[in-house]
């Protein structure tokens, strides 16, 4: 049988949960197409888009989310 073993980097990134019920999210860094600012009822965040279409929410605020995403990446 020909191998099929297509090696994909899945690297982790973890962010505290949105507001005050939000537990920790873990995402794949290499399934981020962007994030933007958000804010709702007093409460900072990022909203993060996935290639999937759907989003999540995160506590940490939008330029944490770049520097863990860079650091991914490879970049600083």
């Amino acid at each position: 049988f020909p191998s099929h073993d297509k090696r994909v980097n899945m690297t982790p990134l973890s962010f505290k949960g949105y507001g005050v019920r939000g537990g920790p999210i873990t995402v794949i860094a290499e399934r981020i197409t962007h994030w933007v600012k958000y804010e709702s009822n007093g409460y900072y965040g990022t909203e993060i888009h996935l290639d999937t279409g759907a989003s999540v929410l995160v506590g940490d605020w939008h330029m944490e989310v770049e520097k863990a995403f860079k650091a991914a990446a490879g970049g600083n």
